[in-house]
């Protein structure tokens, strides 16, 4: 995953943005970690995270992107 001056090299081509795990619709407030842009487009708020592409496995899914984030 890259930023800024590398982005391009990221799969969808566009920088990372900063995501909550807990979306801000839930009362989440800290932004907690990184995803690609599209990545966290398509989360939205979070209420489908169990059908999300790492999950189904498709394009720019990896079964590395299903790790808990460390605390």
């Amino acid at each position: 995953m890259y930023n800024d001056n590398n982005a391009h090299l990221n799969w969808d081509g566009h920088k990372l943005h900063g995501d909550h795990s807990t979306s801000r619709d839930h009362g989440g407030t800290i932004t907690d970690r990184l995803l690609h842009q599209t990545c966290n487009i398509q989360r939205g708020n979070g209420d489908h995270d169990d059908q999300r592409p790492a999950l189904l496995h498709q394009h720019g899914g990896h079964p590395g992107n299903t790790l808990q984030w460390a605390k």
